[in-house]
């Protein structure tokens, strides 16, 4: 779920609507090309640790973690989205593998005495933790294949026969104090590196496709960055062969759980009493909502592990309701919006689309990338310069920015045509915030279906915020204060007890689309910014 549609695909997966149909010529062209951190646990990075400042693991509870968040039934639909962007954006969609086994806890102290670990082979440093079948292999990069202001580190976390890829880059501002922030690309199954190289990411893919230039509005400005290919199998993550691909989100959330777990305790020990905020897009609006409420769900039944500090939730252009959305196609195509002057659709289509909302689902090809910047980040993965920077497995063949194999995994679940709502108000019912961010002209995801979703949220603050309009809102990235889209939250304290209360809002950007950072990067920083230091989106 992540790209473009044409008028072509959109003639196809309108197929059954709209029967034989002819739909209006209208040519959408694509683009051209807690409490501070005692210094006694301020420690250099894992594996750069001077003498004397290492980690000590210590066994802890050998349950496996629990899911709490139960499965959720429906009827299966198969629907390969498809994104239609008026504005520039791109289109791909990779692949993920995963599967669940069993996880030994462990709880991290800082002292001084040495963690058990291997040698620096290649220079990686790897090390192994000695409770866990988890291990780590990690490089710190220079500015060759990605120029940043700040220290960059890339590597895989081998978690069994699971291997996560990850990039992480130091906060441009204060990195031991500024908080983290993890982004997961959605899907089902896209790699990070689109959001790294084409959205928020410090460096971005050139015109060219052969290297990269400065972000301005890069989001490690004020926040350390962690980029992971997520479900394991995507992108650069793999999985050793003869084990099956994941089938969903919950098994996914497990897995990144580990993940975090590992790397605020061992790799990044600096970072485990920071603020973590859980950001991404599209697919991820079924992501995020899973990790966050696996991250609650184990920091409440095992206090003495490792604790993320999750704070809060950003999802763009989310897919948390899929029924919210088909029917929020009606108000995309058939009314005016920002920058879409007159409807995509006339009169006549849009009563065949109203009366046959109910039947909106079929399929569409969309393997081809309509955006060259996504086919230029797939490119330059797949360079010489890239590999012997990264030194990717012998496992890795190539880099690929999609594979079938996970879209086709989650599409035999019910999870793809479910809802995301009760672990959202999982993570309201604990005081962490959640943020839906909009481009008002994207279709596949739209702001008409997010905001019918966000407003039918059965919730503590359902009232409150169903009852209250949106209010346009002002930003001046620019040097000048421009309003760029409407605005509503409401903060609500869940018991009398609560000594922060929970925060939920919705913000929509005009002339953006399903990839906001690219359309609006200084737009979206400025969300980002606002969001992470608690300031309003409007003036009191």
């Amino acid at each position: 779920m992540h790209g473009l549609i044409t008028l072509e695909m959109m003639k196809t997966i309108l197929s059954t609507a709209f029967a034989d149909a002819v739909l209006p010529v209208r040519t959408i062209k694509c683009a051209p090309d807690v409490p501070e951190t005692p210094p006694a646990r301020q420690r250099r990075k894992y594996g750069l640790f001077k003498p004397g400042k290492k980690a000590q693991v210590s066994p802890g509870p050998l349950d496996p973690p629990v899911n709490s968040i139960g499965r959720l039934s429906g009827d299966l639909m198969l629907l390969p989205m498809a994104i239609w962007n008026y504005s520039e954006g791109r289109t791909p969609i990779p692949a993920a593998l995963s599967n669940v086994e069993p996880y030994h806890a462990y709880s991290v102290s800082y002292a001084s005495q040495t963690i058990l670990r291997g040698p620096s082979t290649s220079d990686f440093t790897s090390f192994k933790s000695p409770n866990s079948p988890h291990s780590v292999r990690i490089r710190q990069q220079n500015d060759t294949i990605c120029a940043t202001g700040s220290a960059q580190y890339t590597g895989w976390l081998d978690i069994g026969h699971k291997h996560l890829f990850f990039w992480y880059f130091d906060s441009q501002n204060e990195a031991t104090n500024d908080p983290l922030t993890l982004w997961m690309t959605g899907g089902p199954g896209a790699s990070s590196m689109l959001g790294l190289f084409q959205e928020i990411g410090p460096c971005l893919i050139n015109d060219y496709g052969n290297g990269t230039v400065s972000n301005p509005w890069a989001w490690n400005r004020n926040t350390s960055l962690l980029f992971v290919d997520q479900p394991v199998g995507v992108g650069f993550s793999y999985i050793d062969e003869g084990y099956d691909v994941p089938r969903d989100s919950k098994a996914a959330a497990v897995d990144m759980h580990h993940f975090l777990q590992i790397f605020i305790s061992e790799i990044f020990p600096e970072k485990q009493f920071s603020d973590f905020h859980l950001s991404g897009e599209s697919y991820a609006g079924k992501y995020i909502p899973y990790l966050g409420a696996e991250i609650i769900t184990q920091n409440e039944r095992y206090p003495r592990e490792i604790q993320v500090n999750l704070k809060s939730c950003l999802v763009g252009n989310g897919f948390m309701s899929p029924k919210d959305i088909f029917f929020g196609y009606w108000e995309t195509l058939c009314t005016t919006n920002p920058g879409v002057e007159t409807p995509v659709f006339n009169n006549t289509r849009c009563d065949i689309l109203a009366t046959n909302m109910p039947r909106f689902t079929g399929t569409c090809a969309i393997d081809d990338f309509c955006y060259k910047r996504s086919e230029y980040i797939q490119q330059y993965l797949n360079t010489p310069a890239v590999w012997d920077a990264l030194s990717p497995p012998d496992e890795i063949k190539e880099y690929k920015l999609s594979s079938d194999a996970i879209e086709k995994s989650f599409q035999a679940t019910p999870e793809m045509m479910s809802y995301s709502s009760d672990a959202v108000l999982l993570l309201l019912s604990r005081g962490v915030h959640f943020l839906a961010y909009q481009g008002n002209l994207d279709l596949a995801c739209n702001t008409a279906g997010v905001l019918r979703w966000a407003n039918s949220l059965s919730w503590r603050g359902q009232v409150e915020f169903s009852a209250k309009s949106l209010q346009p809102w002002t930003t001046n990235m620019g040097g000048r204060d421009e309003v760029v889209g409407t605005t509503k939250e409401v903060q609500v304290y869940f018991d009398t007890h609560s000594k922060t209360a929970s925060r939920f809002a919705l913000v929509t950007v005009d002339r953006a689309g399903h990839l906001l950072p690219q359309d609006r990067p200084d737009v979206a920083f400025d969300i980002l910014t606002r969001w992470i230091t608690g300031a309003s989106f409007v003036s009191s």
